[in-house]
């Protein structure tokens, strides 16, 4: 099985510590390497000197430097990153706006590990896993 290089950017730090913890057994297993970042800008300076991460999480409402602004240098640098936008506002625009640049989804936030596992593991080609998550 193939390790996922992803990373998260919130600047919420319990939202990242939830992820964490929800993720434990993909870090475990190495399914996954995750790189936690609490800023758009702390993220742009990680992207600057390493590769892009083979998928992307990204909050939308930061300071500084917005997800949709990650989002679009993202792409910008390597149009086959796998990104998916999250939020605490359930908003239509924000969705739409993600999408029209190029995210594959969107998460609302309180947002369920299960969700993003199942995305996770689609991306692996581990539906077996899926399975396993619905039952």
């Amino acid at each position: 099985m193939k390790n996922i290089d992803i990373c998260f950017v919130d600047d919420e730090t319990l939202f990242l510590k939830i992820l964490k913890a929800g993720l434990r057994d993909e870090i475990h297993s190495k399914m996954i390497t995750p790189h936690f970042f609490t800023s758009g800008e702390e993220f742009m300076k990680y992207m600057a000197e390493s590769e892009v991460p083979e998928i992307l999480i990204v909050d939308i409402d930061m300071p500084h430097i917005n997800g949709f602004d990650v989002l679009k240098q993202v792409l910008t640098k390597n149009p086959k990153t796998t990104v998916y936008v999250c939020s605490t506002y359930k908003r239509d625009d924000y969705r739409e706006k993600a999408e029209y640049l190029g995210a594959k989804g969107y998460f609302e936030k309180p947002l369920r590990i299960d969700e993003l596992k199942k995305e996770i593991y689609h991306h692996a080609g581990r539906e077996d896993l899926i399975a396993q998550l619905s039952a």
